[in-house]
């Protein structure tokens, strides 16, 4: 029997957005070796948090990622948003955009904000989050994920990431297109239809973009 990964404790409730950034990147990398695993799931973390300071965190984060590429390695990058979006880490980071604790106008302007990332540490492409973040936003629409105290701010958050998506979709870099279309195909709102149709009538459109974004209008992607 493995033992049980070592349990650590931390009040990040005063963090500064340097320590906060210290603590979600400056890590070993998980690479590529088979059997390797992130950072955050070999150690069993009990954060403690503030809500506004993690949304205010994540704001100025992803409207000057662009500095994360001169800091950190790839790898590094890859682990540490996997780490705030996906499975090991969101309910100290992603989360907080459902949450009601957090004045809306602040939560609204974080939304907002995530297109910047790809104007700066995703306008090339890393493994595979920069790819999979909007889906991953999404996915507790998807699956109806969403806590019962969150739902209240269902439609709102939603509608809002559309927006984000609609302004991601229009920035010149393939990157941003591409994972624009994921999001736009997993969002569940009508209007997200129309922009992708808006999307094919682009002229000069790359053969492969138009082919996803004809899945996601079909709603065929997984």
């Amino acid at each position: 029997m493995r033992p049980d990964p070592p349990e650590i404790s931390l009040d990040l409730r005063k963090a500064t957005v340097e320590e906060l950034i210290t603590f979600v990147f400056r890590r070993r990398a998980k690479g590529r070796s088979a059997g390797a695993k992130e950072w955050y799931w070999t150690t069993n973390y009990r954060l403690d948090v503030d809500p506004q300071v993690q949304i205010a965190f994540m704001t100025k984060l992803f409207r000057r990622s662009g500095r994360l590429r001169r800091r950190f390695s790839e790898g590094q990058i890859e682990d540490g948003f996997w780490f705030m979006i996906g499975p090991g880490g969101q309910e100290w980071f992603r989360d907080q955009l459902w949450n009601r604790d957090v004045p809306w106008q602040h939560r609204r302007a974080c939304i907002l904000s995530i297109p910047h990332l790809y104007k700066g540490v995703f306008r090339r492409s890393v493994e595979s989050i920069d790819f999979m973040l909007w889906d991953l936003l999404t996915e507790d629409y998807r699956f109806d994920n969403l806590l019962p105290k969150w739902k209240p701010e269902t439609n709102r958050v939603r509608r809002t990431m559309l927006e984000a998506l609609a302004a991601q979709l229009r920035l010149p870099h393939l990157t941003a297109q591409y994972s624009a279309l994921h999001g736009l195909g997993h969002i569940g709102l009508p209007r997200a239809r129309k922009i992708l149709r808006t999307y094919l009538g682009k002229p000069r459109l790359r053969s492969e973009y138009r082919r996803y974004a004809e899945e996601a209008l079909r709603g065929k992607l997984l």
